[in-house]
């Protein structure tokens, strides 16, 4: 689910920004235009994630909380994406 999350994530940031729309993110900013560097911070920080989620004990609080966290995080990130591309396209 993490995967397909960033998946849209990265989906909806270019359908955005082919519409006129801009990057908000300051770390992403600079190198939005540079698709294979924005796809290749996203895939660091989703391996990241994914290490640690994978390190934590199995069933344990704190791998529970890793991947909520992450969820919460890339859902709220795709919806504020597609909240953009509707007002783009209004």
């Amino acid at each position: 689910l993490l995967v397909a999350l960033n998946g849209a994530d990265v989906a909806t940031t270019v359908w955005f920004l082919v519409l006129g729309g801009s990057e908000g993110n300051p770390v992403l900013a600079p190198i939005v235009h540079r698709w294979w560097l924005v796809v290749a911070v996203k895939a660091v920080v989703l391996g990241l994630l994914s290490r640690r989620i994978l390190d934590a004990p199995a069933r344990s609080w704190e791998a529970r909380l890793l991947v909520n966290l992450a969820l919460a995080y890339y859902l709220a990130v795709v919806a504020w994406n597609l909240s953009v591309v509707h007002r783009l396209m209004s």
